[in-house]
């Protein structure tokens, strides 16, 4: 099983490969919608989720989210990365 994955960015031609650890970040994210949730799911602080996020971002080179009151929403290519997190977990699982 690869530890990483290609991401396509929509609208863009152009694919970025990203870590299961971004990815797995992403996905929970995805999943519980808000920094704490998902900083819940993965043991981590908030505020050093919300770095790793930033970091991811400037890795895809793309915004995967965008905030609406406390809640996260996935953008075009946060759904993209989710999507391709999904996979590697459904994967990792068998």
């Amino acid at each position: 099983m690869p530890d990483v994955a290609g991401l396509r960015i929509p609208g863009e031609a152009r694919e970025v490969v990203l870590p299961w650890e971004q990815l797995r970040l992403v996905l929970a994210l995805a999943r519980q919608g808000t920094l704490a949730g998902a900083g819940r799911a993965l043991g981590m602080a908030p505020g050093a989720l919300e770095a790793e996020l930033k970091r991811v971002e400037r890795s895809a080179g793309a915004a995967l989210f965008v905030r609406e009151e406390a809640r996260l929403l996935p953008t075009d290519a946060g759904r993209s990365a989710s999507r391709t997190g999904e996979r590697m977990a459904e994967e990792m699982a068998r």
